[in-house]
């Protein structure tokens, strides 16, 4: 959208030369309030000035009995002093104790510059490491909004020149961690920095004014239901893989909240959405904002609830960097409907992407440490209609299971740790005969350990298998380790193992290059029109097999296995392909093929008739497997010409959507 109403929230008065009455608090925060004259501070208990410091030359050595010493429902503007260090402990601003101010000891005179208020941002640190999962005095767990390291209920409140932090372990269980909650109506924060992690910032309930202010996190770490401004602060993002920045809760469209995000600066780690719809009627708003490259391209998240999408109100204004970039979002160049090699990689060294251009990464690790135990569970959180590269990084280990990726989560990459081609490996032992839940036979097409309807999916570094051991002359012992319908779709230096049937390449144009590929019987076999370049084909027959077995039925279909620069080894005496329709066709060029190669090469699977229509052809092969001297006089030795439209990606039609 061009225009957008923006979400200006300025509820405080803020002047720096207006006048107050000394005597009592006006109901407005002026920059007084963040103002002590550090040559007038008297230890005045229970009036304008309470001093904070740990050595014990102040009225108190902790902020909590600082704050305690404030009258209840004060009516004058008491502000607490707190000289530099670290308070380790948990503060709480009661709503019976309104008009306060914690001030941190930066060089500020009643004379001094307002611009110099922030100058002791870091100096006095108040902290805590208490997380969600923690025990209560009843035995109970805490929860996230009584974990805040500050909570302030107070009216009126305000602070400057302070760090409040909530650090605790981030392989702990439940580790949502609370440094500033804010319950208190008209509350403003002055070059304050807010640390932590999961929750940093409960901006709860209130009207509430952030200013220069600096608030880090990973996972949610503003989030609440409060009205509030965040101007000219910086959000800085630590997440390690992927996170979000706001969280609004929302159920009403009635209810007057939201949160304004003007003129700040993000930046950070990890790839991260600029809000999430914690609530139905959510609302967020980010303007004039510089954001780098570690927005998720997809922007925002309706956490799993479609249903918000209509009523969510989420939006940008004029913000800029290489984060701003909406058209991921709506413009056609965000849908990338190409596979490039960058769709392959991703960063080990920081676990992240090597850029953030429509692309997010999902962890699988098997003990825990990621975002899944599952394959199948990081497939599970890729949006429905997925529009843009989302990456799931497996981590090695054996991962017992069944994948499906449907055909409604395109861009989907598997990419298994670099340089360890044979682990992971998603494995699983259906064969055929098995029964279903339904009581009837699998059949061989539901047997797939990994099944692939996905559009522009593609693999590197893992393993497909189907470890059912097939024996020769037992009927139903078909086991597919990787069945794939994707229209366009690569696997890049992946291990598919199987023994019968262990790659059913069923329909689609399909790119595999430098894959390693093992089986009996049929052990490459489907509808598809596929590129196989530079793979290694492993026989582990025992007996007779066959490598390929292609279904094409009528001459009008535009498909076929071809086997570019492959090379082929192994045990038994195998076809090279057998005439599974009566228009099969398949052709090797340029292989090397061991002596495992049955002479004749080809098989007709007992239909004489198919012998006029497949296609079978080999062009410049070598090896003692390429001698075509005792051949299936039906099959061919192409010449340059004809075997030319198999020999690159163009048959394919990989200069459609490859960009390698």
């Amino acid at each position: 959208m061009s225009k957008i109403r923006l979400m200006f929230f300025l509820v405080l008065l803020l002047k720096c030369d207006g006048d107050t009455d000394s005597d009592h608090a006006g109901k407005v925060i002026t920059w007084d309030d963040f103002m002590v004259d550090e040559e007038g501070t008297t230890s005045n208990v229970g009036g304008r000035v309470i001093v904070v410091d740990q050595s014990g030359n102040g009225d108190s050595t902790t902020v909590q009995a600082a704050v305690d010493m404030v009258p209840q429902n004060n009516t004058q503007r008491v502000k607490i002093y707190i000289y530099p260090g670290v308070y380790r402990e948990r503060v709480h601003v009661p709503k019976s104790k309104p008009f306060i101010s914690l001030i941190g000891k930066p060089n500020i005179t009643m004379n001094a510059k307002i611009a110099a208020i922030g100058n002791g941002i870091g100096i006095v640190i108040i902290t805590n490491s208490t997380k969600a999962s923690d025990k209560d005095s009843n035995g109970q767990e805490m929860g996230t909004i009584s974990t805040a390291t500050v909570w302030v209920q107070s009216d009126f409140f305000c602070a400057t020149a302070l760090t409040i932090q909530n650090l605790v372990d981030k392989d702990a269980d439940k580790r949502q961690a609370v440094a500033l909650r804010v319950d208190g109506d008209k509350a403003v924060f002055y070059g304050v920095r807010l640390v932590g992690e999961q929750d940093t910032l409960l901006d709860n309930t209130g009207i509430h004014y952030f200013y220069r202010s600096y608030i880090q996190g990973s996972v949610d770490f503003i989030f609440g239901n409060a009205k509030s401004l965040f101007h000219e602060c910086v959000v800085y993002s630590v997440a390690e893989f992927w996170g979000a920045i706001a969280a609004h809760h929302r159920n009403s469209e009635d209810e007057d909240t939201g949160f304004s995000f003007v003129n700040c600066t993000i930046k950070g780690t990890g790839s991260v959405f600029l809000g999430r719809a914690w609530g139905n009627y959510a609302r967020t708003v980010y303007s004039n904002c510089d954001m780098d490259d570690v927005i998720n391209p997809l922007g925002w998240s309706d956490w799993d609830d479609p249903s918000r999408q209509g009523t969510a109100m989420f939006a940008e204004y004029e913000c800029s960097g290489k984060g701003s970039n909406r058209k991921g979002e709506n413009g056609h160049s965000g849908i990338r409907n190409y596979i490039s090699w960058e769709d392959l990689e991703v960063d080990e060294q920081r676990l992240t992407l090597k850029r953030h251009d429509d692309v997010r990464v999902i962890i699988v690790n098997k003990y825990g440490w990621g975002h899944s135990e599952t394959v199948q569970g990081a497939v599970d959180m890729v949006p429905v209609n997925n529009k843009h590269r989302v990456k799931i990084y497996i981590y090695p280990g054996i991962y017992r299971e069944k994948v499906r990726v449907p055909g409604n989560k395109p861009y989907v990459s598997f990419i298994g740790k670099r340089n360890q081609t044979a682990t992971p490996v998603i494995t699983w032992n259906s064969k055929s005969s098995d029964k279903g839940t339904n009581g009837q036979t699998l059949g061989t097409f539901d047997t797939a350990t990994v099944g692939v309807d996905s559009d522009y999916f593609c693999a590197t570094g893992v393993t497909f298998e189907n470890s059912v051991i097939a024996t020769a002359g037992v009927k139903g012992m078909q086991g597919v380790a990787l069945r794939v319908n994707s229209a366009r779709a690569m696997f890049y230096q992946v291990r598919i193992k199987g023994a019968q049937d262990s790659l059913l390449d069923n329909t689609g144009n399909h790119y595999f290059l430098n894959c390693h590929i093992l089986g009996k019987v049929d052990f490459i076999f489907g509808s598809a029109k596929s590129l196989y370049e530079n793979c290694l084909l492993q026989s582990i027959a025992e007996n007779f097999g066959a490598i390929a077995a292609h279904h094409r039925n009528s001459p009008t279909e535009d498909t076929g296995f071809s086997f570019v620069g492959c090379s082929i080894r192994g045990s038994g005496r195998v076809y090279l392909g057998r005439a599974w329709g009566n228009y099969s066709r398949i052709i090797y060029s340029k292989c090397n093929m061991d002596d495992i190669i049955v002479p004749e090469g080809w098989s007709d699977w007992n239909h004489s008739d198919r012998k006029k229509t497949a296609v079978f052809g080999e062009y410049e092969c070598d090896g003692k497997g390429a001698d075509r001297s005792k051949r299936a006089a039906w099959s061919k030795s192409f010449s340059y010409h004809e075997a030319v439209p198999f020999l690159q990606k163009s048959f394919i039609h990989g200069d459609q959507w490859l960009r390698l």
